[in-house]
């Protein structure tokens, strides 16, 4: 008989938190349909009916603190093995409580997210030390309205999670307690609206020194042929930082958006390739370019993806160095190449060495844009090297130059 009821209550826990789930995205995206909260009540029913027809023993047990997990799981011919085996399978953690609200089960999810062991028992005020969480719990069995609570939590780690209260109207758990970790969700979201705020603040400044240049050349009648070249020439610098910026978004898009197409590459002759190419440049700045390249060093990688971190850190170093050399040397490490440029340059203090990889930071803005630099080039070299499943590092002192390692696996 268990087994026939088995199937029964899990399809119904199954079809309750599909209805639950799909009628929180549709609040949340403003439909007005009412087939989600349908599904959800014709989930409620199932699951009502399916735990009615459970047996006394079954129920006493679960009432008891029979957790639905692998490790407390009951005997063959239980429906708890399978439930718990789904519930387990879910990324939100789930907590069933009781008629006095505290815990009768969770998932192994919920026991991860909340870092309590064990979980039965508990209030949710003993989980998360919120009264807020506890204040709308009581008010959603209350009023017997779902509720969605933001919560921050500080163990085991930092996290924000989207607790979402789930009141049954069923006698032996009219609760249920969604847990979804938010943390990398928001941590994004932060990101791309620094990004944006970023991307902004860097085109505003060119355009509107093009703006302002051209409208006096525009307005002032008596502006001499010197100073209009002069004006001239600086919109012609100011056009190409915002090309240039242009350029480095669109490369950093692509690599974060493009699949990569790996092959066996020789870093050897890349490395070889790029110094050769940056020659012109560094005699111009009255520079010593060397390099020390082991030949025969080959990568499993995308050869324009690496052959762009080249040329970004040589030409970093190039810019920010005003006298001495820079240095360029390749070798293997073990399973790994490590590539190594220096340079004798300025340099950089150790507050801004966590930084240098952020998009648009800068340790010295003026200096930057008067070298044409856009802020990005490092943040693409991480991500580009990370991507192939290396490391980079940097190792710097002001007055004394930087030097930048980066570690990328040797093909097999």
């Amino acid at each position: 008989m268990a087994r026939t009821r088995a199937p029964l209550l899990l399809g119904a826990c199954g079809v309750f938190l599909m209805g639950v789930a799909v009628w929180r995205q549709a609040a949340l995206s403003g439909s007005s349909s009412y087939l989600p909260l349908l599904v959800a009540i014709v989930g409620a029913a199932s699951l009502t009916l399916a735990l009615r027809m459970q047996s006394s023993s079954e129920r006493t047990k679960f009432e008891s603190g029979g957790e639905l997990s692998g490790a407390q799981s009951a005997g063959p011919n239980s429906s708890e093995p399978s439930l718990a085996a789904l519930l387990d399978a879910l990324q939100e953690g789930v907590l069933l409580l009781g008629p006095d609200l505290r815990v009768l089960s969770g998932n192994a999810r919920a026991a991860e997210l909340f870092g309590v062991e064990p979980l039965i028992g508990k209030t949710m005020l003993e989980l998360t030390l919120s009264s807020d969480l506890a204040a709308a719990l009581a008010q959603s069995v209350k009023e017997g309205e779902i509720r969605e609570v933001p919560l921050a939590i500080a163990h085991p780690t930092e996290r924000l999670l989207a607790v979402t209260i789930v009141p049954t109207r069923l006698e032996s758990c009219p609760v249920i307690v969604l847990a979804e970790d938010q943390t990398e969700l928001n941590h994004l979201r932060t990101i791309r609206t620094d990004f944006v705020a970023n991307v902004s603040h860097e085109l505003r400044t060119p355009m509107a020194t093009v703006r302002s240049m051209a409208e006096t050349i525009l307005d002032d009648r008596d502006l001499s042929e010197e100073d209009e070249a002069r004006f001239l020439r600086r919109i012609l610098a100011e056009i190409d930082r915002l090309t240039a910026i242009s350029e480095d978004l669109l490369t950093l898009s692509a690599s974060e958006s493009k699949p990569l197409v790996k092959s066996p590459v020789d870093l050897s002759q890349l490395v070889e390739a790029a110094c050769h190419g940056m020659e012109v440049q560094a005699r111009e700045r009255n520079l010593q370019l060397h390099t020390d390249v082991r030949p025969g060093v080959v990568v499993e990688a995308d050869a324009s993806q690496l052959t762009q971190v080249l040329v970004n850190l040589i030409g970093n170093s190039l810019r920010f160095t005003e006298s001495g050399s820079v240095s360029v040397t390749l070798e293997r490490d073990g399973a790994e190449a490590v590539l190594r440029v220096t340079d004798t340059g300025v340099g950089i203090s150790a507050e801004h060495l966590p930084r240098v990889f952020e998009r648009f930071y800068r340790v010295d803005p003026a200096r930057s844009r008067a070298t044409g630099g856009t802020g990005l080039g490092l943040s693409i070299v991480k991500h580009i090297v990370v991507s192939h499943g290396g490391a980079v590092e940097i190792e710097s002192e002001v007055g004394r130059g930087t030097t930048v390692t980066v570690r990328l696996p040797l093909a097999a």
